[in-house]
């Protein structure tokens, strides 16, 4: 079973008779269907299925269980054995949605062709019949939209079935969502451009991606965010979140404000969620933030940058502290950074590679970066220092700079993301010595840099964990150390020793023996509620932040 969340607001159509779920009882959502409603690992990222997600708009007492396949069709998900998975676990009061077309009109796949009018309403009737078998809710769904556009108007393309989904649900007296027309409606209000977006356009260094049949995150939780609305709208299930108060900032004036600080200013003492939204542009302009529960949501790290010029020794010249010696400058708690670029570039223009500052909390916790990139001419560009009880979630980062630019203090977790190191004394560094269960974890991350760029190392108690990472040629053979001086009233306490912990190290080049696995077999596994001792979970805020996100993003479909 998966659980799942997020997004929109939308019309759909009942048609015939159906049995209402108490929304009190706890039940379960069965997903039935093809690779657009499937799940897929973080392996397969930014591919996701709208499926993976729809749970993401419930409460905890709703459980939707995706069992949708990937390459399958109504005739083929019976005949390789899916089916009679389904029939193992759905049960009385269960919700059975029912999703196919895609592949069900391949003609040149008769393992998996049925034709619309009648083999393969036949083949969906038998999903029907189990449902009333067994006392469950049977919903039927017209297949998402493929994005094909001829002279600017979005195109049909899967012919008589959608059809004949409509005629099914009249004639079985069974509950219709027709998704067609809704995710037609949001591809076409987005228009040819921008609907890129919900699709799988992307590139690597490898290979560049135009699919227009599978969705990116963001269009995986708009699909969901159409069903959910509908499943409530229709009375079957009610899903559940709240609304934050949104600002809009908007190079072209078309948004609140068109600079990102005059939203911050606007903001009122309380500590109501607020989501400030923020379009392409680079904005020249220093933020300071002092007001608790704000995200801030960019249009993507390569349409919308924040960036500074500032030298952490030339602001202390005239300053007694470092609070504006930033790009990001934070004194508050549970704030979140989504697809943007933050860029303190001092050293970039000027050689000057000494501290430069990207993103640095000098008071507050609970801070989470997601899909974004941080990068300085120098050293400690993300510095996020609340030595006592200070918690850090980033996901798909990508940092980069000098001496120590990832340099926590407290409890942090990194996962998914690249390091990029131009030099200096080491590319991580982490402070854990206020409490012996702080630490660092790295996990499926890549780093890279400069020939001999060396990893990472210490001054204060600390504890490293480096987790199925992958590590470049150009790393130097110098494993995690302790910086100390020769003049010890300068050396830090060192309570705990050296706890420098590694598991599947991939090393490009050389092998060194220092990356070795060296974690005990009983090691619990590093997942941010073990890191963050049950007081944090920060990947459920982000899935409920983009929940917010989407409805907001969606309300006009």
């Amino acid at each position: 079973m998966t659980r799942v969340r997020f997004f929109a607001k939308c019309l759909g159509t009942i048609v015939g008779l159906f049995t209402l779920v108490p929304p009190a009882m706890a039940q379960d959502i069965f997903i039935v269907g093809d690779s657009t409603a499937s799940a897929y690992g973080p392996e397969r990222y930014p591919r996701m299925g709208w499926g993976q997600v729809l749970g993401d708009f419930y409460s905890d007492d709703i459980n939707v269980v995706d069992l949708a396949k990937s390459g399958r069709s109504a005739k083929s998900y019976i005949s390789e054995g899916f089916f009679a998975d389904l029939e193992k676990q759905l049960g009385a009061d269960d919700i059975l949605l029912i999703q196919f077309a895609h592949n069900d009109q391949k003609t040149h796949s008769p393992e998996r062709y049925a034709p619309a009018d009648t083999a393969f309403k036949g083949y969906l009737n038998k999903y029907i019949a189990l449902a009333r078998d067994r006392g469950a809710t049977a919903v039927l769904l017209t297949p998402v939209v493929r994005r094909k556009f001829e002279d600017g108007n979005l195109i049909p393309t899967h012919g008589k079935y959608p059809a004949a989904i409509h005629d099914l649900a009249t004639e079985s007296a069974v509950p219709l969502i027709d998704i067609t027309r809704l995710s037609a409606q949001l591809v076409a209000g987005l228009g040819e451009q921008e609907s890129k977006a919900i699709y799988l356009h992307f590139k690597t260094a490898e290979t560049t991606v135009e699919d227009n049949t599978h969705f990116s995150e963001r269009g995986a939780y708009a699909i969901a965010a159409l069903v959910a609305q509908e499943l409530g709208r229709l009375q079957i299930v009610a899903h559940s979140f709240e609304t934050p108060d949104f600002i809009h900032v908007e190079q072209n004036g078309s948004g609140d404000f068109i600079r990102i600080q005059d939203a911050i200013n606007s903001l009122d003492d309380t500590d109501t969620p607020t989501i400030i939204m923020i379009g392409p542009g680079d904005f020249e302009e220093q933020l300071f933030l002092t007001r608790d529960n704000v995200t801030f949501a960019g249009a993507g790290r390569e349409r919308t940058t924040i960036r500074t010029t500032l030298l952490r020794a030339n602001w202390r010249k005239n300053h007694d502290d470092d609070w504006g010696a930033a790009t990001v400058n934070i004194k508050a708690s549970d704030i979140t950074f989504m697809n943007m670029t933050v860029i303190n570039d001092y050293g970039i223009k000027y050689g000057d590679n000494t501290h430069q500052f990207a993103l640095r909390l000098l008071q507050g916790s609970r801070i989470i970066t997601e899909n974004s990139t941080f990068i300085t001419g120098g050293a400690d560009t993300v510095s996020l220092w609340n030595k006592q009880d200070g918690m850090y979630y980033h996901r798909r980062a990508h940092f980069e700079g000098y001496t120590d630019f990832v340099c926590p203090r407290g409890w942090s977790y990194i996962t998914d993301s690249t390091f990029f190191s131009h030099g200096g004394a080491a590319a991580i560094w982490h402070d854990g010595a206020a409490d012996e269960s702080q630490k660092l974890v790295i996990k499926r991350s890549s780093f890279d840099g400069v020939d001999g760029f060396i990893l990472g190392r210490r001054h204060y108690d600390a504890q490293f964990y480096l987790l199925n990472n992958r590590y470049s040629a150009r790393m130097a053979d110098t494993p995690i150390f302790r910086k100390t001086y020769e003049d010890e009233s300068r050396n830090r306490p060192n309570l705990w020793g050296d706890r420098y912990y590694f598991s599947g190290s991939v090393k490009e080049g050389k092998t060194f023996a220092w990356l070795d696995d060296n974690m005990d077999a009983d090691t619990p596994g590093m997942t941010p509620a073990l890191v963050f001792n049950g007081k944090w979970d920060p990947e459920g805020r982000l899935a409920k932040i983009k929940t917010q996100i989407a409805l907001h993003e969606t309300r006009n479909y």
